[in-house]
């Protein structure tokens, strides 16, 4: 059985701008625990979503979270209004409750170059990662001294989704920091590399256990797949556009050796066409009617 309770107090969620924002949707404000529920949202009036904002429910007994990292221009003093709209699978019961959320602006630091880490949790469902326990548990041990020291408080999630390839237990986050990349993570970066580890057709089977001492700070708690760990540097907006536009110019004409045509086709003369389509079939045409007409008046009945 569903509740449907009024929304009770209007409540403001705040959001803010490149970092992640969860809201856990719990399935007993709506429904009865042995209830099987499906979960929608959507922006109210409109027929979907913001689109940094997403919704996951593993399966229809459990909570949902709503779960995205907006970006700078999603900032605004305005509210969004998100509704909430819980299914009983087996009724078709429906309850609703509307969320409201505010999203505001990053610290100034946010905008200088910043280092991303890529990890692959091989052992946790994007559901298991959305807990707040979960994630702030696996974040202060990327902080540790022996794998990222450097990284403090402003380490933050820059993204996380579930793995496209493989089952359901497995997770795709990145983290990023001011701080420069440790040499821990470097190292690994390294060896996996000229180790050939987790190359496809040079023995790779993977990160032998124990090659990475890094990985003693995460297990068993979380499994890392060293094989797809990646370092990268996110440049600020500003630094972006412009390296975009020190790009070089796409090669042109003379430097590929492209030399367009100097002379012209002569004017085509439609004289010919005019009287061979029109001219010719009208003349017979012509000829045809009078011919008849000469048959038909020409000659009585008779003789």
């Amino acid at each position: 059985m569903l509740h449907r309770s009024p929304d009770g107090a209007r409540n403001v969620e705040e959001a803010t701008s490149k970092q992640l924002f969860v809201y856990k949707v719990e399935k007993t404000r709506f429904a009865s625990a042995d209830d099987h529920v499906m979960f929608r949202a959507a922006l109210k009036d409109y027929p979907m979503l913001p689109l940094w904002l997403k919704l996951h429910q593993t399966n229809h007994s459990s909570d949902a979270f709503l779960y995205g990292i907006p970006g700078s221009g999603d900032a605004s003093q305005d509210v969004l209004v998100i509704e909430i709209v819980a299914v009983n699978v087996e009724s078709y019961d429906t309850a609703r409750r509307k969320l409201r959320l505010r999203v505001i602006g990053d610290s100034p630091r946010a905008a200088t170059q910043m280092q991303e880490v890529q990890l692959h949790i091989e052992n946790k469902n994007l559901e298991d990662l959305l807990q707040p326990p979960t994630l702030l548990d696996l974040l202060d041990r990327i902080k540790d001294f022996s794998v990222w020291p450097n990284a403090g408080a402003d380490l933050r999630v820059t993204d996380v989704k579930k793995m496209e390839e493989g089952d359901s237990d497995s997770v795709i986050l990145k983290v990023a920091s001011t701080a420069p990349h440790s040499a821990a993570l470097l190292g690994v970066l390294s060896r996996k590399q000229r180790e050939s580890w987790c190359e496809d057709g040079g023995g790779g089977d993977g990160v032998p256990a124990g090659a990475v001492s890094t990985d003693a700070v995460f297990a068993p708690e979380f499994l890392i797949d060293w094989c797809m760990l990646e370092l990268t540097t996110l440049l600020p907006p500003g630094e972006m556009e412009t390296a975009s536009k020190q790009l070089h110019p796409i090669a042109l004409e003379d430097e590929i050796g492209f030399h367009p045509p100097i002379s012209r086709h002569p004017p085509r003369d439609f004289f010919w066409v005019v009287f061979l389509t029109l001219v010719v079939p009208c003349a017979a045409l012509l000829f045809v009617v009078i011919s008849f007409a000469c048959i038909v008046f020409g000659f009585r009945e008779g003789q």
